[in-house]
């Protein structure tokens, strides 16, 4: 292997860091009603650098910088009792320079940074308390975040050897330039559903019956933007059903996680020293259990 490129012996890296770094959050809040709030914030973040210790492709630099953010945040929160609602509304934008980032090269976890990565949007979360004894819940966020500056990044992989065609960000350095591409594991728009409905059994028992949707769009799962490592959008049902035995203090409560076996994957990545394979990270299958608790 002394003359394979990925394995073959490496000058030492010898690198000292010293940094340091002032971060704060100013919120401001007012109350326009006893039931409505609005507020905005502004926070500043921070995250040290560092030094690769995997073995890196030596196009790219074995250290890596410190990671900073800007934050803005405005909303508002409000109850309506008459209608038995409650709504919180926020929009967001976080600009982080230089980005963390970490993807797998084939031989190592390659950490390098991004130059300036852009996020924004916004979610709305509404409660509705229908009866006594049933209550909805809605939520849907909305999140787009771009690399807005990463000229010296990873490059595709899969798809050139696939294709015969190199990467379109191909730069001379043998790096990519990853600008306009999307964060990795950010789902543009993701929506929450549920239901619960809770019923009396008796003077001493009463029982649950509980529901959940959760539709996540489509994702790219890896810093590089190869369009082989895009996962498509999913949606996952959940249910519980319960008996509470409240002169016990007891619960049992039949349970069901992704109960229509929804296949999706957090993490799409290349094979080691297998150019063109790929191996993606499987997430829970349809998956049902019994619980009971008792408190004693």
């Amino acid at each position: 292997f002394y003359f394979f490129p990925p394995l073959a012996p490496r000058a030492d890296v010898d690198e000292e860091i010293d940094d340091d770094q002032v971060t704060g959050t100013i919120k401001l809040s007012w109350f326009a009603t006893d039931t409505t709030l609005f507020y905005a914030s502004y926070g500043t973040g921070y995250k040290a650098g560092g030094v690769n210790t995997d073995r890196i492709a030596q196009t790219l630099d074995a250290v890596f910088d410190a990671e900073t953010s800007e934050a803005f945040e405005v909303g508002m929160k409000a109850d309506f009792p008459e209608q038995a609602l409650r709504l919180n509304v926020a929009l967001h934008r976080t600009d982080t320079d230089e980005l963390q980032t970490i993807s797998f090269q084939g031989t190592g976890f390659a950490l390098q940074n991004a130059g300036v990565a852009e996020t924004y949007g916004g979610e709305v979360d509404l409660y509705w308390q229908a009866t006594d004894s049933l209550n909805f819940t809605v939520g849907y966020a909305y999140n787009h975040a771009e690399y807005a500056d990463f000229e010296d990044g990873d490059c595709w992989i899969s798809t050139p050897w696939h294709s015969n065609q190199p990467d379109p960000g191909l730069n001379e350095n043998g790096s990519c330039d990853r600008s306009g591409g999307d964060v990795s594991s950010n789902p543009e728009n993701v929506l929450v559903l549920s239901a619960n409905q809770r019923f009396r059994l008796g003077s001493n028992y009463s029982g649950f019956i509980y529901g959940e949707y959760i539709y996540t769009d489509e994702r790219m799962t890896d810093v590089n933007n190869d369009p082989a490592k895009y996962d498509g959008s999913y949606e996952l049902v959940n249910l519980r059903a319960g008996l509470v035995f409240e002169r016990y203090d007891a619960e049992l409560v039949l349970w069901g996680r992704n109960v229509f076996d929804e296949e999706y994957v957090v993490t799409i990545a290349d094979k080691v020293g297998q150019d063109g394979n790929l191996v993606a990270y499987h997430t829970e299958p349809g998956t049902w259990g019994l619980t009971a608790r008792w408190n004693f």
